[in-house]
């Protein structure tokens, strides 16, 4: 996925210095200084949620267009068609032009439009896109992802020690991002917002944002393997034979020692894409429940310390990588590879609208 929104996160935050800086000019008088914290508070609240909702459909969009083959199963199919006959008029009739297309021309259209529909992008709504997507998904299952993803927790936490008061929730991040929800709803509609957030409390709404989109990205990732697994895509399950070394942020190096038995992958690691298959509970939990976090490989060493390229069929390699994951000592990991796929999708046509095209 090629979706990126760095630079628009750093445009907000541009914004809110300059709101900032303009508010601690001393030659303001208090009407003036009283305008520009709630022209502040508005804009942050209009600009961090656009970037949301848009950044948040296209990665769930650019996740399907690029993985159509794997993803447009039979399941998908009865899930997509149910479900938006509960949405409004404008959608259905966006649907009923993709089946008229599709009859047409023997080929599946399926639009952004239909797909990513909803009226606000809340926690729920951001469930209900995902399940068109990923239709086997349970609710829990994105839960529990987001509470393993260190940098968005702690962006919660910063929230709550700054004194803002998430919506009724009993999930963190569904309550804060209800708040932003909110917020903004009051702003467009009403012309009114509920609360003034000063500098620091802007900053740390911007920054939920950020780790937000950040989550749902890898997120998206671990569910395509999950999904490439459990459909039997050729992938192999390497032994993690000792932690040597966990990383203390997510940019730093984790080291690993894999043990190679009877090996029958891919040699050339630059063949194929990693995961670590990352158990819910510690060493003595016996429940079945993975999530997958994707890993740069950044150095292979052999049991001599040498630098190597390739796995052997049989012996022992140190695996040194970066991870979006806390990795901890007391967990259970495996690597998982999977080869790279390369499928015929060209029955399967994904666009942005359907309007624009011909029938």
């Amino acid at each position: 996925m090629t979706v990126s929104f760095e630079s628009q996160i750093q445009e907000i935050i541009h914004n809110n210095d300059f709101f900032e800086a303009l508010t601690a000019n001393p030659a303001n008088n208090d009407e003036l200084v009283s305008f520009l914290r709630e022209k502040a508070t508005t804009t942050v609240i209009i600009d961090a949620y656009t970037v949301w909702e848009s950044n948040a459909k296209e990665l769930i969009f650019q996740c399907l267009k690029e993985n159509r083959f794997q993803l447009v199963t039979d399941d998908f199919i009865k899930k997509y068609a149910t479900d938006i006959f509960s949405e409004n008029s404008i959608i259905k009739e966006a649907f009923s032009k993709s089946i008229q297309k599709s009859l047409k021309q023997n080929k599946t259209y399926i639009s952004k439009e239909v797909i990513c529909s909803s009226n606000n992008l809340n926690y729920k709504s951001l469930l209900k896109i995902l399940n068109r997507v990923f239709p086997t998904l349970k609710h829990e299952t994105f839960d529990n992802f987001l509470r393993s993803c260190k940098d968005l927790i702690s962006s919660t936490d910063t929230l709550t020690n700054l004194g803002l008061a998430k919506q009724e929730s009993p999930f963190v991040v569904d309550g804060f991002l209800q708040l932003i929800v909110s917020e903004r709803n009051s702003i467009s509609h009403s012309h009114a917002f509920e609360h003034f957030f000063n500098y620091d409390q802007r900053i740390a709404l911007i920054n939920f944002i950020n780790q937000l989109l950040l989550s749902l990205k890898d997120f998206l990732s671990s569910q395509l393997i999950n999904d490439k697994i459990e459909q039997n895509v050729q992938h192999s399950e390497l032994e993690i034979a000792q932690i040597i070394k966990c990383n203390s942020t997510t940019k730093d190096n984790s080291l690993i020692t894999l043990n190679f038995k009877n090996y029958s992958g891919n040699s050339d690691p630059q063949n194929s894409v990693f995961y670590l298959k990352i158990n819910d509970g510690e060493k003595t939990d016996k429940k079945e429940s993975f999530f997958y976090k994707a890993i740069i490989i950044n150095e292979i060493r052999n049991i001599h310390q040498n630098k190597c390229r390739v796995f052997p069929k049989n012996g022992k390699r140190s695996l040194s990588f970066t991870c979006n994951h806390m990795i901890k000592k007391n967990k259970i990991y495996q690597l998982i590879e999977v080869s790279q796929m390369i499928c015929d999708s060209s029955s399967i046509v994904i666009e942005e609208m359907l309007d624009n095209t011909k029938n």
